[in-house]
């Protein structure tokens, strides 16, 4: 009985791993492998992508090696000829037979190359590898989360040109404050995502380089050992640093066996500030778009179905998309935290696993963001309706303080009329919300405590006098920021 347990167990976990290069909808799949990202980002985090930069590694430390006769030249051609050459079923196949998955990439690359294959991975430790070509790939993935940013700071630059001068309600505690204009929001918007910028643009990517088990080249050394090169002793620190150029890759100084787990750290906090700075934008253009204001409005088109209950809804489904989605890119901090924390001594492997999920799916999930934003920004429409309707509601509030402050330069005091106007505003809200009239000029122009200090004529022209509202060039013309 317990034999037979034991044979159904293993035709179960035979095929662990295979069927990963062709994937259908009858099984799990990651929304970021078909629904979010794009192809780009996609391919630089690919299974395929990796064993490409892989190999990339193995011959630029190959070509190292060449220097000192340690691989011949006819060796080195042979692994440059196969180096585009790869077999994910077969290298699944070997995996599946010695569970790891380094060595497997690296069989199935010595099977292609009959001459050279034998000198794959000299003197290497899988993280000289790994790590490397992991430098590579967060390289390029920085890069295209530089270019959506440029492309979402190019959509607000629009926003600014064509609406900047728009004026409109401004908002504090989610109530209604003063006027101002949407080329301040707008700059804010933008001034945050210019903040994220120079956050990642700090970011400088470092392999491990080639120092072997636990960082000290120690392998490397016996390797190189009486090794010269035009007549001089060529070193592992000479080994390294040829193959690095070869790979166009900067290398800490020091490293344990993989390298600094602060890097994966510094990224993913980079990340999450993109993800929100991204989320604070989605998340008032969602405020501004709700019945209460009715300012904004994301892009809907003629056949989009915005509820399946309500036919009349037109829900901000991009925006609620970049909140949700940066809410999970924030939560993925935490594992690169505890990875850089609790790495023991020179090195433990609890951080393999889940770089493989917090790396891919943090630059994945931050490029649907951005690819979002930018057709959201892109796209935006500013009701000028409702902003002039909010503006006629709540902008008689807004100049109450130039009544304030004209009383008291006629001789009044500051905290009695604050007082004052406190209790006529309070007064003018709750008939506001009743009827939908806004009775505070009359209240404002009838007080007898404000008339002792201005007339009646000058009470109702102060509050219906529109206020002094800056100009785009006034708020952009600081904008000299080094981003």
């Amino acid at each position: 009985m317990i034999h037979q347990i034991f044979n159904i167990v293993k035709t179960l976990f035979s095929g662990y791993n295979l069927g990963m290069t062709s994937f259908t909808h009858s099984t799990y799949i990651s929304p970021f492998t078909w629904r979010y990202g794009s192809k780009n980002m996609r391919f630089i985090w690919s299974e395929e992508n990796k064993r490409l930069l892989l190999r990339s590694v193995w011959v630029a430390l190959a070509t190292a090696q060449n220097k000192v006769g340690l691989v011949t030249d006819e060796e080195l051609s042979d692994l440059k000829a196969h180096q585009k050459d790869i077999d994910i079923e077969r290298a699944e196949e070997i995996e599946n037979e010695i569970h790891h998955d380094l060595m497997a990439e690296i069989k199935t690359y010595a099977e292609q190359c009959k001459i050279g294959g034998g000198k794959i991975h000299l003197g290497a430790t899988s993280t000289d590898a790994l790590d490397n070509a992991e430098a590579i790939r967060l390289k390029d993935a920085i890069r295209l989360i530089k270019s959506d940013l440029d492309k979402v700071v190019a959509s607000l630059d629009e926003l600014i040109k064509n609406y900047g001068d728009t004026p409109c309600m401004a908002y504090t505690h989610l109530q209604s404050a003063e006027e101002t204009i949407y080329a301040h929001r707008f700059s804010l918007w933008k001034e945050s995502i210019e903040a994220a910028i120079a956050t990642i643009n700090n970011i400088k990517i470092y392999g491990k380089g080639f120092k072997g088990a636990v960082g000290n080249y120690s392998g490397y050394d016996v390797l190189l050992k009486g090794k010269t090169y035009n007549g001089k002793p060529f070193t592992a620190l000479d080994m390294e640093k040829v193959a690095l150029k070869e790979l166009d890759l900067d290398a800490f100084k020091f490293t344990c066996q993989v390298y600094p787990r602060y890097q994966d750290l510094s990224i993913m906090q980079a990340l999450s500030l993109i993800a929100a700075v991204s989320a604070k934008i989605a998340f008032d253009i969602r405020l501004l778009q709700s019945a209460g204001f009715g300012e904004l409005s994301e892009y809907f088109s003629s056949h989009q179905v915005g509820s399946s209950a309500m036919p009349f809804k037109k829900n901000p489904i991009n925006a609620e998309k970049i909140n949700s989605i940066a809410r999970f890119v924030h939560s993925l901090e935490s594992s690169a935290w505890e990875n850089t924390a609790n790495s023991a001594l020179e090195r433990t492997l609890d951080d393999s696993a889940n770089r493989r999920l917090f790396l891919p799916e943090g630059f994945l999930g931050v490029d649907e963001i951005l690819i979002t934003l930018e057709k959201e920004l892109s796209t935006l429409t500013l009701n000028t309706n409702s902003i002039e309707l909010n503006r006629e509601k709540f902008g008689v509030f807004a100049a109450t303080e130039g009544v304030m402050m004209k009383a008291v330069e006629n001789g009044g005091n500051r905290q009695e009329l604050h007082e004052v106007i406190r209790e006529a505003s309070i007064k003018a809200k709750a008939e506001l919300e009743k009827s939908g009239t806004n009775p505070l000029k009359t209240i404002l122009s009838e007080d007898k405590r404000l008339l002792k200090y201005l007339k009646k004529d000058e009470i109702l022209t102060l509050l219906s006098t529109s206020p002094e509202l800056p100009t785009i060039h006034n708020i952009t013309k600081g904008d000299n920021h080094d981003n």
